[in-house]
């Protein structure tokens, strides 16, 4: 076993945080690294603009499914956790927009085409794995 594989495990079997609350799993494409973003929000239209204003991304590079999970910070430490034993994980990144100056790290190398369909994947088999309920939505994008 692995020590990425040994984290993924630890972090399924562990009992559930005290912080951990209803969410929803997101998506977007940055267009200058060619990296995917996935992550949590418990409003994905307010992260939407938050990501707009900090790193300048654009409303077409978002995925526009969102997926909601009852226990978001978890599910997201387990699909990131899936990532990097996948070899996928970027790194530490510096965010190449102009205002934003800081390095993301939830960051993974996976071909454009292919992140919404890796991501449905896995949010498939984290729900297996934890034993939730997920559903998607549409992530609404307008102005």
């Amino acid at each position: 076993m692995t020590y990425d594989q040994a984290r993924l495990t630890r972090a399924i079997l562990a009992p559930l945080s005290l912080s951990d609350c209803p969410g929803e799993i997101y998506a977007y494409w940055d267009r200058c690294r060619h990296l995917w973003k996935y992550g949590r929000s418990n409003n994905s239209r307010r992260r939407v603009g938050q990501w707009a204003r900090q790193c300048g991304i654009s409303r077409t590079d978002w995925h526009p499914i969102v997926w909601a999970v009852p226990f978001a910070t978890k599910f997201d430490r387990t699909l990131h956790l899936y990532l990097k034993d996948m070899g996928l994980w970027a790194g530490r990144v510096k965010c190449a927009h102009h205002s934003c100056h800081r390095h993301h790290i939830e960051m993974f190398n996976i071909p454009k085409a292919d992140g919404p369909i890796l991501l449905e994947r896995l949010v498939r088999k984290c729900v297996r794995r934890l034993g939730y309920q997920a559903s998607s939505r549409r992530l609404w994008l307008g102005s």
